[in-house]
């Protein structure tokens, strides 16, 4: 037997290994990186060398091969390396064959084998075979199983779906395909940069999505228009409208439960749907959204958005006071406010179609401000917005009244005489800064070139009204769209500040919102 300092078996305690990986079963793969240790005996792995991890299974001590750790480096933590990729194994049949380097093999009493192995021991050559399965006999039809390619991948495609949340077994998974040289697997290896990700690789990540976009989500291309991928997997779409029995069956494929972003979901049917069990954001209407609140089990959703139609509605309903009027006594409403099962909401939006003069003072919401809803969340969206009605120092004392409430955006529908998408759109953003703080951002789009400071002005003056000079708050405005020339857009700058600074103690051009090279 040659020894093979390189490579050592280390020890997972029974608490440790039933904690971090609960609900990982023999033939599955266990995820982890790290061995957390710090045993001098390590000190003989040797670079390249692996550790294979071992525990024993109560009641009658059986030895499983839990995780390979492939050239692991030392750090403070422990020792840490790429995911274990290996499925758990169980080595029992080989207890008499394992030799070490020492020569003194696994005699253990019984009731002790756990104990004898606390100590790290290096492996020989043969010991590395007969663990990497060269030599063994299996004598569970699992292990027999996991050595074959198309097992492993299906079981570890079925963890990632059972285990949605869980991106480390993602990228397990993902190593598994690229050693396979699938194309899937260097789509995982490119989406886990991030923003990090070059130019060429963003390209390189539309090709193997566009070749191969479809297989991968198949069944679900029946429904699914425009799907958008995290970590190789399904994480946004377009719902078709599910007109047939079969479409809404669907539903229930276990592809959906990676989905995150619902789109448009009016009627609330495939928010709702038991297998979409990772959705986080959708546009519905308000019928729509009470019928997630009434859904049979807590919905995962964090962020909705909701449009109510005004036209044609008689009287106040289409004028100022439309939206309390409207949704005051609405049992769609009602329902919504009352949270039910929406506990995990803490982003709302709400859009008011067809309103002659949209509002956007607080005491047009109170049908919102009063609703239980409005303590848990933590962001809200107004859009259409008309500019003349946004006075900060009302929704100043909304922020104050809830502190969970992080940041107030409205969406400006016009500027005077400028309806919104011929001329300019607005973004205003409160959002909470410290104790005390405010942050005030305004993102301008100016499309059609004709941008006027004066208007501006008076927007901001009606907007900044009675809100104290002193008040402790930092401002950033972004102007995009525009084609003026330097000197027009260094004099709507001095203009925006001459407004602004009197209200704020900073003021911040953000680049490259206003470009003056």
């Amino acid at each position: 037997m040659v020894a093979v300092m390189a490579h050592m078996m280390v020890i997972v305690s029974k608490g440790i290994f039933e904690k971090e990986a609960k609900g990982v079963e023999e033939g599955q793969v266990w995820p982890t990186s790290l061995y957390a240790s710090q045993s001098p005996a390590l000190a003989a792995l040797k670079p390249g060398g692996d550790l294979y991890l071992v525990t024993v299974r109560p009641p009658d001590e059986r030895l499983w091969l839990v995780a390979v750790l492939r050239g692991p480096k030392k750090e403070k933590a422990g020792w840490r390396a790429k995911p274990n990729t290996t499925p758990i194994v169980d080595i029992t049949h080989l207890k008499r064959r394992i030799a070490f380097a020492s020569g003194a093999g696994i005699t253990a009493k019984p009731g002790a084998l756990g104990m004898s192995l606390q100590t790290p021991r290096a492996l020989t050559s043969d010991d590395v075979a007969l663990l990497s399965g060269g030599g063994a006999t299996p004598s569970a039809p699992v292990a027999k199983a996991a050595s074959r390619p198309g097992d492993v991948g299906a079981r570890l495609l079925a963890a990632v779906l059972d285990r949605p949340h869980d991106l480390t077994l993602r990228s397990v998974y993902g190593d598994w395909l690229s050693e396979q040289g699938e194309p899937r697997g260097e789509v995982i290896a490119l989406q886990s940069n991030g923003d990090q990700a070059s130019k060429e690789d963003r390209k390189r990540l539309e090709a193997l999505i566009s070749a191969h976009g479809a297989k991968w989500i198949a069944p679900l291309d029946e429904i699914v228009r425009d799907p958008q991928f995290r970590l190789g997997f399904l994480s946004g779409c377009t719902m078709v409208k599910l007109r047939s029995k079969a479409h809404r069956a669907l539903l229930a494929h276990p592809l959906f439960s990676t989905l995150e972003d619902a789109g448009r979901d009016e009627k609330g049917e495939v928010v709702t749907a038991p297998g979409l069990r990772s959705v986080r954001r959708v546009t519905t209407t308000l019928a729509g959204l009470a019928h997630m609140a009434a859904a049979p089990h807590t919905l995962p959703l964090e962020e909705a958005e909701f449009e109510i139609h005004l036209e044609g509605l008689p009287g106040s309903l289409g004028s100022i006071e439309g939206p309390e009027y409207l949704l005051d006594e609405n049992p769609h409403w009602s329902a919504v406010a009352n949270v039910g099962r929406l506990g995990q909401l803490r982003t709302l939006g709400f859009d008011a179609h067809g309103t002659s003069r949209s509002v956007c003072g607080p005491e047009q919401y109170t049908w919102l401000l009063e609703a239980p809803l409005m303590r848990q969340l933590t962001r809200l969206k107004l859009e259409r917005c008309t500019t003349r009605w946004v006075h900060l120092r009302h929704w100043l004392e909304v922020l104050e009244r809830f502190p969970t409430l992080q940041q107030l955006e409205f969406s400006l529908a016009s500027w005077e005489g400028q309806p919104s998408g011929r001329g300019h759109e607005q973004r205003l953003v409160l959002t909470r800064a410290g104790k005390n703080g405010l942050e005030v951002r305004i993102e301008l789009t100016n499309r059609a070139d004709h941008l006027v400071p004066k208007v501006f002005t008076r927007v901001m003056q009606s907007a900044l009204a009675d809100v104290p000079a002193s008040f402790p708050s930092r401002i950033s405005v972004r102007l995009t769209g525009s084609r003026k020339t330097k000197q027009e857009l260094a004099q709507v700058r001095a203009d925006i500040e001459a407004v602004l600074g009197r209200h704020f103690t900073s003021v911040q051009f953000e680049e490259p919102g206003f470009d003056l090279s």
